[in-house]
C-alpha cells in the first residue's frame, strides 16, 4: 500500500511539473503591449502607436536562438507579403544594442529590430521565438511559441483570416 501511495504521489508531482513547464514555456502569455519599453538601435524610444501599419506582427527573438535563426528567412518573406494586408512586422530582443546592430549588419535584414529595455522574462516571454499578431485596434488575435515557416501559404492564410 505504501509503495502505491508513493508512486501515485510521484506521478502527481511529475504531472504538476509537466503542466507547469508546458504553460510556462510552450504557451504565449499575455503581454501588455502598451507597457513595452523599446528603443530603436540608436537608443531612441519607440511607441507602438508610432509604428505605421494597420496591424502589427511582433516577433520576440534572440540572436543566439537557433530556432529564431532557422525561421528568419521565412519571416522576412512573410513580412514582405503581409505588408499588402496592412501588417507591419517588427522584431524585439532584450540583447545589448551593439549585439543587435552586428546581427542586423551580418544578416542584412529589412525587418526593423528594436531593443527591449526590460528583460523578456519580465514581460512573461519565457520561450523564444514568441510571436503576436495585433489587429488594428491593437487586440491580440494570434499568439505563437516556437519555430514556424511563416511564408507557408497555410500559415499566411490563417494570419490573414484573423485580420478580417
Amino acid at each position: 500500500m505504501r509503495v502505491k501511495l508513493s508512486t501515485l504521489f510521484l506521478l502527481a508531482v511529475a504531472l504538476g511539473v509537466a503542466i507547469y513547464s508546458y504553460y510556462t514555456y510552450r504557451v504565449a502569455h499575455e503581454v501588455k503591449f502598451e507597457n513595452l519599453d523599446i528603443t530603436d538601435l540608436e537608443g531612441k524610444p519607440i511607441d507602438l502607436e508610432d509604428i505605421t501599419g494597420e496591424h502589427l506582427f511582433v516577433h520576440f527573438f534572440a540572436t543566439w536562438c537557433s530556432n529564431c535563426l532557422n525561421e528568419q528567412a521565412s519571416l522576412e518573406v512573410a513580412a514582405e507579403i503581409l505588408k499588402n494586408d496592412g501588417v507591419t512586422t517588427i522584431l524585439i530582443s532584450d540583447e545589448p544594442i551593439e549585439k543587435l546592430k552586428k546581427f542586423v549588419a551580418n544578416e542584412n535584414l529589412k525587418t526593423p529590430i528594436y531593443h527591449s529595455n526590460k528583460k523578456l522574462k519580465e514581460m512573461s516571454i519565457y520561450t523564444i521565438p514568441t510571436c503576436y499578431l495585433l489587429k488594428n485596434n491593437r487586440a491580440v488575435v494570434f499568439r505563437h511559441v516556437g519555430e514556424e515557416m511563416w511564408n507557408d501559404d497555410d500559415v499566411l492564410n490563417k494570419l490573414r483570416a484573423l485580420l478580417r
